[in-house]
């Protein structure tokens, strides 16, 4: 097993599941535990300092586990985390889920300046763009959907019909989105990236962090599985969202399917099409 100064040899180092990017372990050591993240130095460059950098950012909204520290050591990079243990289950769970709508509201209610962030980062292992923007719809178009379509389209995954549909979803962007100010956002929200802590505490974890429009987050949280309907509540009771703002889903999930497109394939390429039938949609009404 691996190695770290700051622990001993008789550390006990137990593999744990989700870490589909990265190797991910709870280490036992002394009475105390902690929850590690392995990857190669080469392979994802900067990943797990940005990742530190963005639950900085979110602490001070949201429940999120401490950084303890990003170590370099033997050619790999570990992320050392607080421990949130093992979790109880969220199945039906309101209060649970009106907590994580609570504190997901409240951060997006806090008025950012510009879209974007001062560094880069990385969603899923795809490395994500933010240079900053002074609206939304440039951000959206220029560090979100361009580089993910280029890239699709090279691989063959796209073809030039879907470009031109981009192409006219672009020309419409600046009239689709409510006009709202920035918000900081988790950026990878859906159920995975949620924990209950043993004590039923409601926890963000894995963040893609960044500054945008806050419908990006709601948005992701109807994918692979959904959230509960407590957790819609709990956040309209606090910053209600524009009208409409279901019939912008597929918009704004345009960007985690061409995610998801690029990393794991045509399955997701639907997704995305009903993405690009925002545009009519808005025509017609």
């Amino acid at each position: 097993m691996y190695s770290l100064p700051q622990f001993s040899k008789d550390a006990q180092w137990k593999p744990l599941q989700g870490g589909s990017i990265n190797e991910v372990y709870r280490i036992t050591d002394h009475g105390e535990s902690f929850v590690v993240k392995v990857a190669q130095s080469d392979k994802h460059p900067g990943m797990f300092t940005a990742e530190s950098a963005g639950l900085h950012c979110l602490r001070s909204y949201l429940n999120v586990p401490s950084v303890h520290s990003v170590q370099q050591h033997d050619g790999r990079v570990f992320l050392i985390l607080e421990d949130l243990g093992n979790g109880m289950s969220m199945d039906n769970d309101e209060t649970f889920f009106a907590s994580l709508g609570e504190q997901l509201a409240r951060m997006h209610s806090v008025q950012q300046h510009r879209y974007g962030l001062n560094h880069d980062n990385y969603i899923g292992s795809l490395t994500q763009s933010n240079n900053q923007h002074d609206n939304w719809s440039s951000f959206f178009q220029f560090e979100r959907l361009n580089p993910l379509v280029k890239h699709a389209f090279d691989r063959g995954l796209l073809t030039k019909k879907h470009l031109a549909r981009f192409d006219e979803l672009y020309r419409h962007l600046p009239h689709l989105f409510p006009d709202e100010p920035p918000s900081m956002l988790h950026g990878d929200l859906w159920s995975g990236n949620v924990h209950c802590g043993e004590n039923g505490k409601a926890y963000f974890i894995d963040p893609a962090v960044y500054v945008g429009h806050r419908e990006m987050d709601i948005a992701m949280t109807s994918l692979f599985g959904g959230f509960s309907q407590a957790f819609y509540n709990a956040y309209n009771s606090v910053y209600p969202l524009e009208q409409g703002w279901q019939y912008r889903v597929p918009l704004c999930n345009l960007y985690p399917n061409l995610v998801h497109l690029i990393l794991f394939g045509v399955a997701y390429l639907s997704g995305i099409e009903d993405g690009l039938k925002v545009v009519k949609y808005n025509m017609s009404r």
